[in-house]
Formats: structure tokens, C-alpha cells, sequence
């Protein structure tokens, strides 16, 4: 007999293994449209995820989750990168 493997996690079980959160603290609403600033200057279009909480477990700067709607890629990205962008 074959051993099964657990489905993935998901809804709030994935969300809490990937150090995101739900509770309505973060600087954005979930699928809220935003800017993220890159080093040289340029605004990539993205929508807001979650909060990153492992920033604040293990330090380093707060940071949020984000879908880039240009390439249908996630990433964590510093908040302080992060601004609000007109529909």
C-alpha cells in the first residue's frame, strides 16, 4: 500500500505557514492595488497580499507579500517599498 501524502495547507493554514497574517493590522486591504518602488526609480504595478511576519520574529525591516500584476509572480518586498496605487 502507498503512503499518502497530506494535501498542501490552505486558506488560513497556508497563510499562517507562509508568516502572513488576517487580522486586519497591515497598511493595506487584501487585492488592493499598489506601486512597488524599485531601487532605480521605477513603480511596478502589484496587488497587495498580506503582512510578512517574519520580519518581526527574526527581525530585519517590516515587510508585506505581494502578487506583481505583470508577471503573475508573488514577493515579499519591504513595506516602506509599498504605495497606494489609483484604479
Amino acid at each position: 500500500m502507498r503512503a499518502r501524502w497530506p494535501s498542501p495547507p490552505h486558506g488560513p493554514a497556508a497563510a499562517t505557514l507562509l508568516g502572513m497574517t488576517d487580522i486586519g493590522d497591515g497598511p493595506f486591504h487584501k487585492g488592493e492595488p499598489v506601486w512597488v518602488m524599485e531601487a532605480d526609480g521605477s513603480q511596478r504595478p502589484a496587488e497587495y497580499i498580506g503582512v510578512r511576519e517574519a520580519s518581526a520574529w527574526f527581525g530585519g525591516p517590516p515587510s508585506v507579500f505581494v502578487l506583481y500584476t505583470d508577471t503573475h509572480s508573488g514577493g515579499a518586498v519591504e513595506v516602506d517599498r509599498v504605495i497606494p496605487r489609483e484604479t
